[in-house]
């Protein structure tokens, strides 16, 4: 026999049903391990809950996965460098819809902060050059356990401060304001952090030396990127050609140059070098250069290269990037040329 269903009970399933209605759509997208982002990026863990479908509409990162279902799931999300000079904001967003189509929305944002490093207690400005590279763009300034520095560059000692020369008079830099703006001059021993001997010194290309975690020296072929020219290596006939699109390269005189280095954001420097026990006194002179606030600052400085070179009479020697100030260099002349291991020079890192 059929069943009608009464009025009242007719009303009542209704209600149900009307009790029924899909869930408004939600959800929430958190940090599985809080930690600071770094300057350089990395990738990071994301939970994301859901009680519908979902899906990343929007985004200036890496997301994966980009679509799911309702429940748990873990993101992962790689976050860009930041290759500008201050704190940058990324963000991606996820819309959660439910199986009524009703959607909402929720935007996650991630600060990148602007390069930078702190190292034994000291800050260092970094830059991302065009080369692709985060370089130091301060001269370092670190002291190794047990050493300390030295203002007598014929001591050996292999640390010594930086100096300034009226007329042939070297007068060593000790005051704080003067160390911060040029930094030490390091023996190749200290900043590679090795005795440096027949046996090692074409085995050092692109150690961490006396850099931080996760920097190392940088090596001839990275110095090259920037200045574009170099004396030959030990497997070289001659010296390579001029590479003219590097970074510091001026294509209309010919050669890399402070100028277009500090154009660059490189911040170069006039800390001069030890050379056979002595500070090298050779001054930029107004014949040399028509910079005026350059006068009377050292004209040959070294920066220090991890890469090898045998001599004619198979001493040891590093490559070094080297300014040179003549008529015909007026800007001052970047190039790699040879340094001996006991020298004194500038040290900068690269981050790996």
């Amino acid at each position: 026999m059929r069943k009608v269903l009464s009025f009242a009970a007719l009303v009542a399933l209704l209600a149900l049903g009307a009790c029924q209605k899909t869930p408004a759509p939600e959800g929430s997208v958190s940090v599985k391990d809080q930690i600071d982002v770094p300057f350089y990026g990395g990738a990071l863990s994301y939970v994301l809950e859901s009680n519908c479908d979902w899906e990343i509409t929007s985004t200036t990162v890496d997301v994966v996965p980009i679509r799911g279902t309702a429940g748990t799931t873990e993101l992962t999300v790689t976050v860009p460098g930041n290759t500008t000079a201050s704190e940058q904001t990324e963000s991606f967003t996820v819309k959660f819809t439910n199986a009524d189509g009703i959607s909402t929305e929720s935007v996650v944002k991630i600060v990148v902060p602007a390069p930078s490093l702190n190292y034994g207690g000291v800050d260092y400005r970094v830059v991302y050059m065009p080369d692709g590279k985060y370089w130091m763009v301060d001269n370092l300034r670190y002291v190794p356990d047990g050493m300390t520095v030295s203002s007598d560059p014929s001591d050996g000692s292999g640390l010594w401060y930086p100096y300034s020369v009226d007329g042939t008079v070297a007068t060593a830099l000790t005051d704080d304001e003067s160390v911060a703006k040029y930094g030490y001059l390091y023996g190749c021993a200290t900043a590679f952090g090795v005795e440096v001997t027949e046996e090692n010194y074409k085995n050092l290309e692109g150690v961490q030396g006396i850099c931080p975690e996760g920097w190392h020296i940088p090596t001839r072929s990275e110095w090259f990127a920037l200045c574009g020219d170099s004396n030959k290596g030990d497997d070289e006939e001659s010296a390579p050609d001029k590479k003219t699109d590097a970074v510091f390269f001026d294509a209309e005189k010919n050669y890399a140059s402070v100028v277009k280095a500090n154009d660059a954001g490189f911040n170069f420097v006039f800390a001069g070098c030890v050379f056979n026990g002595k500070y090298q006194t050779v001054t930029i002179k107004e014949a040399t250069s028509p910079v005026e606030e350059w006068w009377g600052s050292n004209a040959m400085n070294y920066i220090l290269a991890s890469t090898g070179y045998t001599t004619s009479n198979g001493g040891q020697q590093m490559f070094a990037l080297m300014s040179s100030f003549t008529k015909t260099y007026e800007d001052g002349r970047l190039s790699l040329a040879y340094s001996n291991i006991t020298n004194g020079v500038s040290v900068r890192c690269v981050k790996d």
